[in-house]
């Protein structure tokens, strides 16, 4: 995926997930199983917690589908992969400051999961203001 095109996000609105994209037949699960959906998914996951925060959400939908991946959650790990080509000359810098001053934000959707029902979280803490792209 080095030379893919960029994606400048690895998820918008009106993206849906479910398992109504798994696969249904015996044709599109060998469809799938040439495909490395769970080596992309760790990729991602690897680039989530060392460098790529922004990837945290999208990394935790495509791995509810380990199990039994469908064509649309591949796309969707590509496009993610693509997000991140887009990403890599971006750095997080913190400015000076005298105060370290740490803050904390959280918010939730409630039973957003399409699928049973359950809720997703998420959380960001900053340090000495936020983070600037740069």
């Amino acid at each position: 995926m080095h030379k893919s095109s960029a994606s400048p996000a690895p998820i918008v609105k009106g993206d849906s997930f479910g398992k109504f994209q798994c696969p249904k037949n015996q044709y599109e699960i060998d469809q799938m199983k040439g495909i490395p959906y769970a080596s992309a998914v760790g990729s991602l996951q690897y680039a989530q917690v060392c460098t790529r925060p922004t990837l945290t959400f999208i990394t935790g939908v495509l791995g509810r589908y380990q199990e039994n991946p469908g064509l649309e959650h591949w796309k969707m790990a590509k496009k993610a992969l693509r997000s991140a080509q887009d990403t890599k000359d971006l750095m997080l810098t913190y400015r000076r400051s005298d105060s370290l001053e740490i803050r904390g934000y959280s918010d939730a959707d409630f039973a957003g999961d399409r699928d049973d029902r359950k809720s997703t979280s998420g959380y960001v803490f900053t340090l000495a203001g936020a983070p600037n792209r740069q």
